[in-house]
């Protein structure tokens, strides 16, 4: 199974979880249309990976200038969170390849 089987699993999952009856006897499980599922699979969403967030006061940031640095508490090669609209959803590494640098996926949230 690839990195995009384990996302349909990951939305069918979602969308397609049973719901208890009121008077918890009987599940009933919602179903998609294939025609929705084709309109789902289309919406463009945003991806990002994030090295680290940090806090920091006002005046650190006036004192910031060309050259500045500022550590995380991110070791080097730890893995790098994999956030789609604001939510990590897994975990990556970067890589390279020809000059241009991506991600590796890790493991991915099923939650």
């Amino acid at each position: 199974m690839n990195e995009i089987d384990d996302f349909d699993l990951l939305l069918d999952e979602s969308i397609n979880k049973p719901k208890d009856s009121p008077n918890n006897t009987v599940k009933e499980t919602a179903k998609i249309a294939p025609s929705t599922k084709k309109t789902i699979n289309s919406i463009p969403i945003d991806i990002a990976v994030e090295v680290s967030r940090k806090k920091i006061l006002i005046s650190e940031l006036q004192s910031l200038s060309v050259g500045s640095v500022f550590m995380f508490d991110r070791k080097e090669g730890e893995p790098l969170d994999i956030i789609v609209n604001d939510t990590k959803i897994g975990t990556g590494q970067i890589v390279e390849e020809n000059g241009v640098i991506g991600v590796k996926v890790l493991s991915i949230n099923n939650e």
